[in-house]
């Protein structure tokens, strides 16, 4: 299972050479459009989704366009009943230009950021990911556990 989250800082979002912006775009497994972060008009930090895949390689992207370009993927091989946490924020670059950012964190760490998380809207999940929302969609109470 791998848990997406935003954490990010407000103040300092869209300060050129920040590399900790909200995120809001498009979340993907390899060209599969997943979810998007900024399922509502204003941007919000501290929401996450925990989504089931299959183990093996997978290219994960954090991208505003169609495709994310190779600075926006992180590539994770998933082992069957491991968790992962993948924190997702924006990179501003010059003239506003925001990118997007997957960085691996460390369960006890993500546990920090993830303290105060709201589950992300089932209305960010793309078309496709609807359709088997309950095979994928993880349903928890709150931010997932290390186990």
């Amino acid at each position: 299972m791998v848990t997406f989250y935003t954490h990010g800082s407000f103040w300092k979002t869209n300060s050129i050479g920040n590399k900790h912006d909200f995120y809001r775009g498009n979340i993907f497994d390899g060209a599969q459009q997943l979810f998007a972060f900024g399922d509502t008009f204003y941007v919000q930090s501290n929401r996450y989704i925990t989504l089931r895949f299959v183990a093996g390689p997978h290219t994960f992207g954090a991208s505003s366009a169609k495709r994310p370009e190779l600075r926006e993927t992180l590539n994770l091989d998933l082992k069957a009943g491991e968790r992962y946490f993948v924190r997702v924020q924006g990179e501003t670059l010059l003239f506003g230009v925001q990118h997007g950012r997957l960085d691996l964190i460390p369960c006890a760490k993500a546990q920090v950021e993830l303290a105060h998380a709201k589950p992300l809207n089932d209305q960010a999940l793309s078309e496709e990911v609807r359709s088997k929302q309950a095979a994928l969609v993880v349903d928890e109470a709150g931010p997932p556990s290390c186990q």
